[in-house]
């Protein structure tokens, strides 16, 4: 059973459960979350996200806001169910990604 709901097609809703997700710090952070969605169950390089995201930016720079903005968003996730971003992402030094199973994205119906 899918851990959080997404819909991306008309205005942009999140929610797990019952519980609508609204405190996202940003429209990256927004974007970040999309894109691993609708890419989800592999594995996505920081490096790649940071370019995709940032363009324009120093991979310094970008890396560091990529770092920022996962933090953002691991924290809106848990504001609303503690333990919901350890249960939705696979994330290591060099890569990210979202357990396609926990999600439930309206793009893919």
């Amino acid at each position: 059973m899918p851990r959080l709901a997404l819909s991306f097609l008309g205005q942009f809703q999140a929610s797990a459960g019952d519980r609508t997700i609204t405190n996202f710090a940003t429209d990256k952070v927004r974007a970040l979350l999309a894109y691993l969605a609708v890419e989800a169950d592999r594995p996505h390089r920081r490096d790649t996200l940071a370019a995709l995201l940032w363009p324009g930016w120093d991979d310094s720079g970008a890396r560091s806001n990529l770092r920022l903005a996962l933090h953002r968003l691991r924290e809106a996730l848990d504001a609303v169910e503690p333990t919901l971003s350890d249960e939705l992402f696979g994330v290591t030094r060099e890569t990210v990604q979202i357990h396609g199973r926990a999600v439930e994205v309206d793009v893919a119906r």
